[in-house]
């Protein structure tokens, strides 16, 4: 599981094709996986799949991939942050985030689901401070375009 994941990271599409083919049912599976700590540097073991992973890192290739997947459910949450991938999406400061949420709302993430904290994607959209553009960008495609509501 841990090295689909790293494919997922890597965008490491031809790896990640080649194990899903042998073992389809991995693309969904749950791993551990490092992530930030919301509100801190600290950087702890979560659950996720290799949909979020993707997500996080703007890795459009394997991400594509996997959401043309049929049995891929694009707002499946677990740990104990319950975070889907469109969250991972918006927090994770890729410098494909815009276009990784433009995937995953075209394929039907719910730009209204909350984590565990009560936050929609919209609520935890993390960039690096050189691209406030895409900070703008993000908020308009999750409150406006689609309904995602205000700021709260």
């Amino acid at each position: 599981m841990l090295r689909l994941l790293e494919y997922a990271a890597n965008n490491d599409f031809e790896g990640f094709k080649r194990s899903i083919e042998n073992d389809p049912s991995a693309i969904d599976e749950v791993g551990l996986w490092y992530v930030r700590k919301k509100g801190s540097k600290q950087i702890v073991l979560e659950h996720r799949t290799p949909l979020m992973v993707a997500s996080t890192y703007g890795s459009l290739s394997v991400l594509k991939l996997i959401v043309s997947q049929p049995k891929v459910d694009v707002n499946f949450t677990c740990g104990p942050d319950k975070c889907p991938a469109l969250h991972c999406a918006a927090s994770g400061g890729s410098l494909d985030a815009v276009e990784a949420v433009k995937l995953l709302l075209s394929v039907g993430a719910d730009p209204n689901i909350e984590d565990a904290n009560g936050h929609r994607p919209v609520d935890v959209i993390i960039v690096p401070p050189k691209l406030s553009g895409v900070r703008s960008a993000l908020e308009e495609l999750l409150m406006n375009e689609f309904g995602g509501g205000g700021i709260g």
